[in-house]
């Protein structure tokens, strides 16, 4: 008789848990000049409302707050958006995937850089078309935090591709 193998899959899925972790383990206080109140909310419905400083990235919050976005991929930006008319290319390598991918509302939409080319791209390449949107997908490595993003809501998507290129 041939030995039993047992065979485990396993799915790699992002909760927050029931609960927001504690107010002590939070290294971004709040402070009305420097920060915005940001909420994420996972695939079962759960939201955590946590204070982010201007000037990071949605990644870089969520990873504050022990939220988990997926593995970090970045080399060093691609184009510095100084203001809506001054753009300047710093020959960064950019973004190199796509595991940090949230969805962002409409209504916040002007409020972000535009996707360029290669985020584009790269979701495109990681994720199935029905797990993307063209208008709402984005990778929170990409978008900075601006005083206007006060309220902003991430949702974020039930899981890691494990298929990727």
């Amino acid at each position: 008789m041939a030995p039993l193998v047992r065979t485990t899959i396993t799915t790699t899925t992002r909760l927050f848990g029931s609960a927001a972790p504690s107010s002590k383990s939070h290294p971004i206080q709040h402070n009305s000049s420097n920060t915005v109140n940001l909420t994420f909310i996972d695939h079962t419905g759960v939201r955590v409302t946590v204070a982010g400083r201007r000037g990071m990235t949605l990644y870089d919050i969520a990873s504050a707050h022990q939220i988990d976005l997926g593995p970090l991929s970045i080399a060093g930006d691609v184009m510095r958006y100084n203001s809506s008319e001054w753009h300047e290319d710093v020959y960064g390598e950019g973004v190199g995937t796509a595991f940090d991918h949230v969805m962002l509302n409409n209504d916040w939409s002007d409020l972000v850089k535009p996707k360029d080319e290669i985020e584009r791209m790269l979701l495109d390449a990681y994720w199935d078309e029905e797990d993307i949107s063209e208008e709402n997908s984005r990778l929170a490595s990409q978008i900075v935090v601006t005083k206007e993003m006060e309220g902003l809501s991430v949702y974020v998507p039930d899981g890691l591709p494990d298929d990727c290129p």
